[in-house]
């Protein structure tokens, strides 16, 4: 198996309504380096005559160039295959989960990339959206690339599977890259870790990003960096030109590439 990133990203019709039907399946598959090594787009046609919740894919696409859903799936099966990554904005609670309830109905043999990585769960404590009772809630993927990159998502295209495939890629690459955190944001970390380092109040370590010993924090201004698999901000303690193991090998000097150029 390539140590590839799969990102991915679907759109359906209403989640509220049953049964959810897939409109669109898109990813890009990266190598180690996170340079683009495939783009797949494929819009559904399951001649149900609806449109995708959001009404960004017009009946006349689906009619003209919809695929079966067996064609889409039996390719994107294969692509698993030479994923060691597979990357989404709730890729957990929304995108893998319907993507299998669509192998099983349509009895395709599937095995999932091994490792994942939600840029929604991860980013939590460290975006820090509230809701409207000025609780923490999960980070959407406009409110995570406005924290990355102090920009916003395109309105007419955002909600289309093969943007927003891009835009989580260009998060991704953003935090593994490394980000040096501003002062507030380097506080805010603080304040969720004692002394010992423990969370306080108490926060599942499955949803957080900030976990371990960062008091250093309050007086440290080095790059963090996400690590994938354990969900963690961990300092770069290495020199400048190079890159810590846990992260692909990017030059912290690079810059991630803007959509128009992907």
């Amino acid at each position: 198996m390539a140590n590839n990133y799969m990102v991915l990203d679907i759109e359906s019709t209403d989640a509220t309504v049953s049964p959810l039907y897939i409109m669109q399946i898109a990813y890009n598959i990266y190598d180690a380096n996170l340079n683009v090594i495939a783009k797949k787009n494929f819009i559904i046609n399951e001649n149900i005559g609806r449109q995708d919740y959001f009404n960004k894919i017009s009946l006349e696409m689906i009619n003209t160039i919809g695929k079966h859903p067996v064609d889409v799936l039996q390719e994107l099966s294969k692509d698993f295959d030479i994923c060691e990554y597979i990357v989404g904005h709730n890729i957990l609670g929304f995108d893998m989960k319907h993507i299998a309830r669509y192998f099983e109905m349509y009895k395709i043999a599937y095995k999932f990339p091994p490792k994942v990585i939600c840029t929604m769960k991860n980013t939590k404590y460290l975006v820090m959206s509230k809701n409207t009772k000025n609780q923490i809630k999960e980070t959407s993927l406009s409110a995570l690339y406005k924290f990355l990159f102090n920009s916003t998502m395109e309105d007419t295209l955002s909600h289309t599977a093969d943007y927003d495939v891009e835009i989580t890629y260009k998060c991704l690459y953003k935090l593994l890259q490394g980000f040096v955190l501003e002062n507030h944001q380097r506080q805010i970390l603080t304040e969720l870790t004692n002394t010992s380092g423990d969370a306080n109040p108490p926060i599942n370590k499955n949803d957080v990003i900030v976990k371990g010993k960062i008091n250093y924090l309050r007086n440290d201004n080095g790059t963090y960096y996400v690590n994938p698999e354990i969900s963690t901000i961990i300092r770069n303690k290495f020199s400048p030109k190079t890159t810590p193991k846990t992260s692909p090998k990017i030059s912290p000097h690079a810059q991630a590439p803007t959509i128009n150029s992907l």
